[in-house]
């Protein structure tokens, strides 16, 4: 133990860097499988993955450009062959989808906060009128 304790007084910087390494990974672990942040999901979407809105109707005032509204998960035809990232208001229900649809063998993400994360983070919403 005493080995121990001078290395790391002799080496601080190696340290300090080991933990913040660990930290870094316990996070991404905790992480649910199939999150997103914003710029991860803009990305996807460069490169072709289907943008699925899966807000309810009574707080759909703003969606993502060429998103696909889907009010009804059960009877939407999911392809295992597409990428599907998903949103809701706040990543709820989004992310319950998700981790449904990946189950079941799809390649399915959410965006963790769902539009209003992405909003914040500067990314382009389009308002709905009425």
């Amino acid at each position: 133990m005493e080995t121990f304790l001078s290395f790391i007084s002799e080496h601080v910087f190696l340290a300090a860097l080991f933990v913040v390494t660990l930290i870094m990974l316990v996070v991404e672990e905790l992480r649910p499988k199939g999150s997103l942040e914003a710029a991860d999901a803009a990305i996807m979407f460069q490169k072709g993955a289907l943008v699925i809105d899966l807000q309810a109707k009574s707080e759909r005032k703003r969606q993502l450009r060429n998103s696909q509204w889907v009010t009804n998960v059960q009877q939407f035809s999911w392809d295992k062959n597409k990428r599907f990232v998903m949103y809701c208001q706040n990543g709820t229900v989004s992310k319950n989808v998700a981790k449904d649809l990946r189950s079941k063998g799809f390649d399915a993400y959410f965006i963790n906060g769902g539009i209003d994360s992405w909003q914040k983070d500067g990314f382009e919403v389009i308002s709905i009128e009425g």
